[in-house]
Order: structure tokens, then sequence, then C-alpha cells
């Protein structure tokens, strides 16, 4: 099985991320959106699947589909014979004769493929880690990456007859949607996730894959680039009873200025009441932590090194007797459920 891989990334801000509100709104939503694809994508590449592509479909479908791709070989076997059904009958009207392009797979058949690749994809290509596949109810699959970010994914497909980004506008503004209302329920960082599969022929695929993130504003420091110059250095690291190296230490004092920027913000957050943006740095505060220490962290010291920071932030002013201490150690609880799950 042969799979051509597009990808596209775009960032979302708060403003964004409210317009889906009305249908106005959405519209400009929706053309800002193909405004951005319409530059094309940020990288292609093709990958093979080398395990039994009705296997994937079990995996990741919502329907029994246990003969689809059986269907789909049928279909794109039989698209030029015209006049006949699949069991050899023909039509003895002409007016009404059996088009062939009309015997297609059910669209049910079409989708349970689109879900087995897509969620093929994100686990063995992207090397996300499956977290559920919710039954009737949006959206199709949910990830998490290794930050403990979720993954909100909304799967669409298709025959070659059918455009592969046709569905894109109105989907990305459904997977925003669902976002900022999932946020409002459960506080954390998310992803939205738009991939349309498109059948060219029984064993040749079309993927095209549109991460919408959500932005958090960024502080003096960069978290991501901070991350990728650990992992970079990590040949520089030697054993703990060794000296680290110059490089190492740099950094290390970098990730702490990006760390006290985001608890400096989380308490800014606090004291003007936005629940919202308070929730999106106490996450920048934990993930930067987990980077620092290359995902070493144990439950209890995350929590220990937040109120470090946060005493930091409050210019050593007794955390244990302000009021932001009962506020922190109810989010702390929750930033450790979304890290590690339940304690």
């Amino acid at each position: 099985m042969f799979v051509e891989v597009q990808q596209k990334v775009i960032q979302l801000d708060r403003r964004k991320m409210g317009e889906t509100r009305d249908q106005i709104t959405r519209r400009k939503l929706s053309r800002w959106i193909t405004e951005k694809v319409s530059a094309g994508p940020d990288s292609t590449f093709s990958v093979t699947i080398a395990s039994s592509l009705q296997d994937e479909v079990h995996n990741f479908s919502e329907r029994l589909a246990s003969g689809a791709v059986a269907n789909l070989a049928t279909y794109f076997a039989r698209r030029h014979i015209e006049g006949f059904t699949v069991g050899g009958r023909r039509s003895a009207n002409h007016p009404l004769l059996y088009d062939a392009e009309s015997q297609q797979p059910s669209g049910a058949d079409i989708g349970a493929i689109g879900e087995g690749i897509a969620g093929w994809y994100l686990e063995q290509v992207e090397g996300l880690s499956f977290e559920v596949r919710p039954f009737r109810v949006s959206p199709d699959l949910i990830f998490l990456d290794r930050t403990k970010r979720y993954i909100l994914t909304e799967v669409k497909a298709m025959l070659d007859t059918s455009p592969l980004l046709g569905k894109l506008p109105d989907t990305s503004c459904d997977i925003i949607d669902l976002m900022t209302k999932t946020h409002m329920i459960r506080q954390g960082g998310y992803f939205g996730y738009f991939i349309s599969v498109r059948a060219l022929a029984p064993d040749h695929f079309e993927l095209y894959r549109l991460a919408l993130e959500e932005q958090v504003p960024a502080t003096s420091g960069s978290t991501q680039k901070l991350e990728e110059e650990l992992a970079e250095s990590m040949s520089d690291t030697v054993s703990p009873s060794r000296s680290r190296s110059p490089k190492r230490m740099q950094q290390e004092r970098a990730f702490d200025e990006a760390l006290g920027g985001f608890a400096q913000r989380y308490v800014a957050s606090w004291r003007d009441g936005d629940e919202y943006m308070r929730s999106q740095y106490l996450d920048e505060v934990a993930r930067t932590i987990c980077f620092k220490h290359d995902g070493q962290v144990r439950y209890g010291q995350l929590e220990h090194e937040i109120e470090e920071a946060m005493r930091s932030a409050l210019d050593h002013e007794p955390l244990e007797k302000s009021e932001l201490w009962r506020v922190l150690k109810e989010d702390c609880e929750l930033v450790q459920e979304k890290f590690y799950g339940k304690s």
C-alpha cells in the first residue's frame, strides 16, 4: 500500500478560536483557512503501509466493515464495465443501463478505509499514542503526543472522483469549535487534526493532514527551540557523576528563563481572572519543566517544581499564605492528571 502524504500546520490565536460562534464569523474563518491552505503544504513525502489495510480498518473504524478493502478493489476492477450489476445481471432497458461509475462502495466502507489509514498514519508515522476511538460522536479519533497534548482528529475519505480538500474548510471550522468547547469542559492543550484520504487505486492513496494548533503567546525564551537545542546537546551530556558541559548548563539557564516567564504570566492571568490563559500558561510551565529534564520527571516532582517557579514569580512572597496557593494546588492536580493520568 502506497500513501502520498501532504502536511500543513496552521496556528490559531484566541481570536480565531472564537470565530465559530456565528455564521458570519464562521464564514470569515473558513475563508482564512482556505487562504492559508492555498499557499501549499509545509511538507510532502510518501510512505508504505506494511501491515494489512483491512486490519487497520478493524483497528480504527467506527463500523463493522469486514469487506471494505475488498469492495474498494472490486470498484476499481469493474469501473469501466458498464451495463452489468456486480452479480452479472444486465439491464434490459437501455435508458436505465447500469452506470459503472455509480456502482461504488458504500459511504461506510469508504469512511472506514479512511479511518484505518488515518489511524495507521498517526500511530506509525507521527508516533502518537492512541487514546480512544469515540463511537457516534466527534472527533473520529483521539491521540496523545509525547507532551500529553490531545490530538482531536476528524477524518474524511473519498474516491478519486472527488477533490481531496473539498471538505476541509467546513470540517476545520467544526474541529476548531470542538477544541474551544472541549477547553471549556476540561482545561488543557489541544491540537485539531483534519485528515483527508483519497483512494486513487486499491493500493494507492493520498493523505492530507492539516494540524490546527492552539497558540499560546511566546515569551522571550522559545520552549520549542530550547527543546530542540537540548535534544541536540544530549551527546554532550555525560553520567551524573561527571560535570555537565558548558553548553548544557547554558541551555538549562535558558529553560529557567523561559520557565520564569511562563510562571509570571500565570500569576498575571490569575490576578486578571483569566482562567483560560491561566490554564495555558500552567501547561507551558509543566511542559518546560519536562523538556528541561528530558521527560524524566516524577509525579510529585512536577508539582514541587511548579510551586518553586511560582515562588520566584511572586518575588519570594510566601506562596502558602497567598490567595494563589489554593488555586495553584487545584491547577496542579489538573495538569498532573493531563501529563500522567489520574493518580
